[in-house]
């Protein structure tokens, strides 16, 4: 199933994607608990395929268009969209709400610890390091940091609850949903400076 919706949050698409039975892929489960999805819904004859509905997207999106979305980027590839031809720019909701934290915690936690002896008092991880010419900057690489780094990425779910004090996800999977928690959670914070 796949869905779009307007930056107001309103159904702009949404279509089950259509699997012909006579092909050598076979599919073994709906996953229907998970998913919504059905044999029988999947199989109406009205459904399109998954190049007719990425004409029909390519169709209703503005060629300027911002995509928002969890991940997105994976869904603008299976859709095979082209960036600058088919849409604008893209927004991934992956990459705003994450956290960064230390690869190996024994790593972070002999760095700081190294670094506190040095300075002779004790160092938060917290701590954001000093820019040339003064003030402070909102990121670091490892080098400055003093030890490796990952971000864990935080889910739609997660973030609806967290941030939006919200379960969007009360039973099965929902597209039409994704799309517009995405967008209520880029709305809400596009314009939010970074905490520092």
């Amino acid at each position: 199933r796949i869905a779009m919706v307007d930056g107001e949050g309103e159904t702009v698409l949404d279509e089950v994607v259509r699997h012909d039975v006579d092909t050598a892929t076979r599919i073994v489960s709906y996953l229907t608990l998970l998913t919504g999805l059905t044999r029988e819904g999947c199989e109406v004859p009205t459904n399109k395929t998954l190049e007719e509905i990425s004409e029909l997207i390519r169709d209703k999106l503005p060629k300027d268009a911002i995509l928002v979305g969890q991940s997105i980027h994976h869904d603008i590839e299976w859709l095979d969209l082209v960036k600058g031809v088919d849409y604008g720019d893209y927004v991934d909701l992956a990459d705003i709400f994450r956290q960064r934290i230390p690869k190996v915690l024994i790593s972070a936690g002999n760095a700081v610890k190294r670094e506190g002896d040095e300075k002779g008092e004790v160092v938060g991880v917290g701590a954001v390091p000093e820019k040339k010419g003064g003030g402070s900057t909102t990121s670091a690489d490892d080098a400055t940091v003093g030890f490796p780094t990952r971000y864990r990425i935080f889910g739609l779910r997660h973030c609806c609850v967290h941030l939006l004090s919200v379960d969007m996800q009360s039973s099965h999977h929902d597209p039409v949903d994704d799309a517009r928690y995405s967008i209520l959670l880029f709305n809400k914070y596009r314009s939010a400076e970074p905490p520092l």
